[in-house]
C-alpha cells in the first residue's frame, strides 16, 4: 500500500494513522494495491461555529485519472469515515462503468463471431442468406417504380 498521510494544524498521531490506514484499506476492493493514496487532514477554525472543525481530503491517483472526495465534520474520525465512503462510491461507479464497457465490447465481438447483425440497439436479427437479401433488394426497387 502507497498511503500518504499529512496533516495541517494537526499532529498525526499513531491512533489517526492506523485508523487512515485501516479506512483507505477497504477502497482496494475497487483499486490495485499499488495505487498511491494520499491523505490530507485538516484542522481548521470554522467562524460560524464554536470549537474545533476537521476537514479530510482523500485523493486516489489511477491510471485513468485521479480520484478525490473531501468531507467537513466536527469530529476527525467522522470526517474521514465520509471521505472514505464518498471516494469508495466514486470508484465503484468508475470500475462499474468500464467493467459494462468491457463487457458491450465483448458482447459486439461475440456478435460478429456467430454472424448476427443488429438492426436496432435492443434487436438483434441473424444475418440474412444472399437470396433473401436479393428478394428483399428487388422487392424495394419494384415497389418504388
Amino acid at each position: 500500500m502507497n498511503i500518504i498521510i499529512t496533516g495541517v494544524h494537526i499532529e498525526i498521531t499513531d491512533a489517526i494513522r492506523s485508523y487512515v490506514t485501516k479506512k483507505v484499506a477497504t477502497l482496494y476492493k475497487v483499486i490495485d494495491q499499488d495505487t498511491k493514496v494520499e491523505v490530507h487532514v485538516q484542522k481548521t477554525s470554522n467562524h460560524h461555529r464554536s470549537g474545533d472543525f476537521f476537514k479530510t481530503e482523500i485523493t486516489t491517483h489511477l491510471k485513468g485519472g485521479n480520484a478525490r472526495a473531501a468531507a467537513d465534520a466536527d469530529d476527525l474520525y467522522s470526517a474521514i469515515d465520509m471521505a472514505q465512503g464518498q471516494l469508495f462510491d466514486i470508484l465503484t461507479l468508475k470500475k462499474d462503468k468500464k467493467v459494462t464497457l468491457w463487457r458491450k465490447g465483448g458482447q459486439a465481438i461475440k456478435d460478429i463471431i456467430r454472424g448476427f447483425r443488429r438492426d436496432s440497439k435492443n434487436h438483434r436479427t441473424p444475418p440474412l442468406e444472399v437470396y433473401e437479401a436479393a428478394e428483399e433488394t428487388f422487392d424495394l426497387a419494384d415497389e418504388q417504380a
